[in-house]
């Protein structure tokens, strides 16, 4: 009668596969879009954006919490990316990409001023229309609008007030102010461009230097007072627009100035974001993270611009965000399981994102890479331990983190990484460089090099097994075991049973008292029965005709491939070890039914528990799409059940392990007896049993499997032990608790 059931039960779930959707397309991690400029006209913020795809820049404005293309706005598409923009009154002048633009009917329509590509600073008033020609010396040019001509203001080089080197133009009703730089190069002009404020009451026609000062900053000009920082932590002031000026001492170096009402809101560097309501007496800290761009209000928030993203603000600085400016990431690499959440790296600056939902939603991971400005290809964890890898050919940069992410400290390392172990008191690294290991969370490296393990051994995977040896992999020089931690190794095996193509070992697994080691290029998997003292090839007919691969082995029988290159590609499983394969990528966006023909990609980037997931991509290692899907719609179930018509009993991996307030053990059992809490037992290290009751649950997904869920948030921290009771059948699971 049993295997009756079993053959049904099997029939029932092929039948189920073969009609249902076996992959979801979820949310991918998203990457922070980057822009060229953020600007503000008529109260509206602005940002220029260039679409890779097009190769042209679109101009966008900030509306309902997004940002809409501004296509039938007066900003657009033909200025290209918008540089600097002055209003005064009805009259509007745009320096941008394109040329210098200006506007009599407040930014209505526009008329091009043709001449120089002025890229600097500009301005507009009563005084005049003002640009800078940024060049090796930063001419300042004035608009003749009687004739529709730029004419420098620095033909004269004989005058010995020098109107170049000028960094900022800025005006008010009656006055004109220049600020210039120091020269760098004083045996050409001598020590007529020592830096200061130039003043001019006639349009532009006669400049007065008021202020000298070679290390003059930003400028800041109003009706009542001009302040002007320095790079030093001065700012100036003056009340007669530039007569006479007084100095006052803050400690810090504005980089920009924000007018909001009765308050100056000041950009610094390195006191951060800073505000005076006195008109620039006195200034206070607001917050202390420094940014390199203009502030500009809208709706009540700011907005601001950091290495190229956009963020905004409340208006007191107490909540900073990234703004609503996202894409979809195009460039998954892969995806962990950390604590029952996912973490995923792969983008070239996006940093580390996290869900928690099951990838329905990404955000973005720890503090310091808030900024998007770190690329990383990997991330590894134990406990308290995080590190975090940006990987490259000639130098790989590690970020150290030994207190949950919270901080981290930084090392640098000539060369590539093949492997990172982390143990209970060290790390362990091998690559182009040798083998170190590091005893302070990754501050400081020594060199391994005994009688037995050498530093030039290529050593190709670390692997823990479950009896706590370490196993270390070599290309040509074995296999190697140590029990000790690290501290000493013996040799288990001379050589691999490979052929002059084999490259790495990228994983390692333990089923029962089973080990295996994959190279997915060329595909190779080795077993060994006997601890690792000899390794055998599995013979697998499908992968002489793949060229690369990614494995992922759910158990010694169910093995999920994702095959590209030249041979054999697409998603496959196996529940015999490899000797006959499924495809099970048919509902797949872009699938091929001729597999040498299909270009696109679907390669495994993770696992978590019972969800597999894979990323969508025309290459190896870009992806634009992610799915997911569950062992049991790809195949896994109809395995394990003929597993189960043996063995009655089968569990996976506890998840997460260690384990803070729930592990879950995902485990299969007899369709024809009874499975109940009343056969779940834990004991502690000692073996005593520990009082459960209450704290465990059972959650049938069928009749003859489901989760085992323990609430462990009460229990010491420690190694335990789940002891499952199931007809003949018993097993134990070992559990850590943090």
């Amino acid at each position: 009668m049993k295997l009756t059931i079993i053959a049904c039960t099997l029939i029932l779930s092929f039948l189920s596969q073969a009609n249902s959707q076996i992959w979801d397309e979820v949310s991918t991690p998203f990457e922070y879009e980057r822009v060229e400029n953020l600007v503000s006209l008529n109260n509206e913020v602005y940002i220029s954006k260039r679409d890779l795809g097009l190769e042209k820049t679109f101009n966008y404005k900030y509306s309902n919490n997004d940002w809409i293309r501004a296509k039938n706005d007066s900003l657009y598409e033909v200025f290209g990316t918008l540089k600097h923009i002055v209003q005064f009154n009805n009259r509007v002048l745009i320096s941008s990409t394109y040329g210098i633009y200006l506007s009599e009917d407040s930014a209505k329509s526009w008329t091009k001023l043709e001449g120089p590509n002025f890229s600097g600073d500009c301005d507009i008033s009563p005084n005049g229309i003002f640009a800078i020609k940024t060049s090796n010396e930063n001419h300042l040019f004035k608009f003749d609008e009687t004739e529709n001509l730029w004419k420098p203001l620095d033909e004269d080089k004989q005058d010995t007030l020098q109107i170049f080197f000028i960094k900022q133009v800025e005006s008010n009703y009656t006055h004109l102010f220049a600020l210039q730089q120091k020269v760098a190069n004083p045996f050409k002009y001598k020590d007529t461009v020592s830096g200061g404020i130039f003043i001019s009451t006639d349009k532009g026609e006669k400049w007065e230097k008021t202020l000298s000062d070679s290390t003059l900053s930003t400028m800041f000009v109003t009706e009542d007072y001009v302040l002007v920082s320095t790079k030093n932590g001065k700012l100036w002031k003056s009340k007669d627009n530039g007569k006479t000026w007084n100095v006052i001492e803050i400690g810090t170096t504005i980089i920009s100035f924000t007018l909001d009402g009765e308050r100056i809101i000041g950009n610094s560097s390195p006191k951060g974001v800073i505000e005076s309501r006195d008109n620039g007496i006195t200034w206070q800290v607001i917050n202390e993270s420094i940014y390199n761009s203009q502030f500009y209000k809208k709706d009540n928030k700011y907005f601001f611009m950091n290495f190229g993203l956009v963020y905004e603000s409340d208006s007191l600085f107490t909540e900073v965000k990234h703004t609503n400016l996202i894409r979809k990431d195009t460039r998954i690499g892969f995806i962990y399981d950390y604590n029952d959440t996912l973490l995923s790296v792969g983008n070239f600056q996006r940093g580390v994102q996290y869900s928690t939902d099951n990838a329905k939603s990404w955000h973005t991971y720890y503090p310091f890479l808030e900024e998007n400005r770190v690329d990383l290809t990997n991330v590894y964890f134990n406990r308290n331990q995080i590190y975090l890898l940006n990987q490259g050919f000639f130098l790989t940069k590690i970020y150290a983190s030994n207190d949950y992410g919270y901080s981290f400290d930084s090392v640098n390392f000539g060369g590539s990484i093949n492997d990172f172990t982390i143990l209970e008191n060290k790390i362990l690294l091998s690559g182009s460089f040798g083998i170190l290991e590091s005893k302070d969370y990754g501050k400081t490296f020594t060199t391994i090099d005994t009688t037995i393990i050498k530093n030039n051994f290529r050593i190709m995977k670390m692997a823990q097994t479950g009896s706590d040896d370490l196993l270390a992999f070599s290309t040509f020089n074995g296999v190697f075991k140590s029990s000790d931690n690290a501290e000493t190794w013996s040799k288990l095996v001379d050589s691999l049973p490979t052929d002059t193509t084999f490259a790495s070992i990228n994983s390692f697994y333990e089923f029962d008292d089973n080990y295996y080691a994959v190279n997915t290029t060329p595909p190779l998997i080795i077993k060994s029965t006997d601890k690792g003292l000899s390794w055998q090839k599995l013979e697998i007919e499908l992968f002489n005709e793949i060229q690369y691969c990614y494995l992922e082995m759910v158990d010694e029988n169910n093995l999920i491939l994702s095959s590209y290159g030249n041979g054999i590609r697409g998603l496959r499983i196996s529940n015999d070890q490899g000797k006959n394969w499924k495809r099970i990528d048919e509902d797949l966006p872009l699938f091929s039914e001729t597999v040498e023909t299909n270009s696109y990609i679907y390669r495994i980037i993770g696992r978590k528990g019972n969800n597999i997931f894979v990323g969508s991509s025309t290459t190896s290692y870009l992806n634009g799409n992610l799915f997911v899907s569950t062992l049991e719609k790809i195949g896994v179930q109809s395995s394990v059940e003929s597993e189960i018509e043996r063995n009655y009993l089968y569990t996976y991996p506890p998840y997460p392990n260690p384990a803070k307030s729930e592990v879950k053990i995902l485990f299969y059992w007899d369709i024809n007896l009874p499975m109940t809490t009343d056969d779940i037992s834990i004991y502690d290290i000692t073996g005593k049993k520990i009082d459960a009751v209450g704290n465990i649950s059972l959650v049938k997904q069928e009749s003859h499997y489901g989760n085992l869920i323990w609430d462990c948030s009460s229990a010491q921290p420690g190694i335990y032990l789940i002891n499952i009771k199931h007809g003949t059948e018993e097993k134990a699971v070992k559990v850590v608790v943090e």
